[in-house]
């Protein structure tokens, strides 16, 4: 049914996860959105990750209001378009049947009108995917993780870097200073191994899993731990007892 999406394009659950984050915020500074309004010549579009969103009226995972055709018709391949999907069907809220038109890109204007009649919206899933596009939105998946931990290897590194400097810029030091070289071993081992890496660009990346770069990141974060004792700073109270906790990383 169509072209597979690109690599390029933001995956359904990227989509979903901004939707969520989008209305977190929404909700954190007691702003919620008015009931969606739509205008003539138009039509609401919700979709569900699963069938079961539908059937227990849970907030869809998305929802846009697209434009029709001066037919009355609605293109599906702007509905796919829009969140990155490769195959849409029509969902059933109360019978959780799924409808596969006869035209894959078009919803006709009588089908239309008979959707928006009975449920108020038009209810979308995406009931299955090729193993090429799993493949692509995992490979995205993996490249955005890897991007990510670069990105804290970047912010460690800055830090030991930025550490040193303070060391040598001042000769006579009379009180000690840990300079933690973890944070700047490890970024300098990683891309050690990395140029020493004789595989092929895809066998590394087939190697890399988001679970390793999580358990990755969790380790080199433990280790920039420096000393836990001394995190414990005194506040000057009388009180001996009253401290206050700080992890200094």
């Amino acid at each position: 049914m169509g072209n597979t999406p690109s690599i390029l394009e933001a995956t359904p659950q990227e989509h979903a996860l901004f939707t969520a984050r989008h209305l977190e915020k929404q909700r954190q500074i007691l702003i919620w959105p008015p009931e969606t309004s739509v205008p003539p010549g138009h039509v609401q579009i919700q979709f569900y990750s699963y069938r079961f969103q539908a059937r227990d009226a849970l907030r869809p995972d998305m929802d846009a209001v697209l434009s029709l055709e001066k037919s009355g018709a609605l293109s599906l391949f702007a509905v796919r378009r829009l969140w990155g999907l490769e195959t849409c069907s029509i969902i059933d809220p109360i019978e959780l049947k799924l409808g596969f038109p006869a035209d894959p890109n078009w919803l006709s204007a009588d089908t239309v009108e008979e959707l928006v009649r009975k449920h108020g919206c038009i209810k979308v899933i995406e009931p299955y995917a090729s193993y090429e596009t799993v493949a692509k939105r995992q490979l995205r998946h993996i490249a955005l993780a890897t991007l990510s931990l670069l990105r804290s290897y970047s912010i460690i590194a800055y830090a030991g870097v930025r550490a040193l400097s303070r060391v040598l810029a001042k000769p006579c030091i009379t009180k000690t200073h840990h300079l933690d070289w973890t944070r700047l071993g490890l970024p300098l081992v990683l891309f050690f191994l990395v140029l020493c890496k004789r595989e092929p660009l895809t066998a590394l990346i087939n190697a890399i899993t988001p679970d390793a770069c999580l358990t990755f990141v969790l380790a080199a974060l433990f280790l920039t731990v420096r000393n836990a004792q001394h995190a414990l700073v005194p506040v000057g109270l009388e009180d001996e007892k009253s401290t206050v906790f700080v992890l200094s990383g």
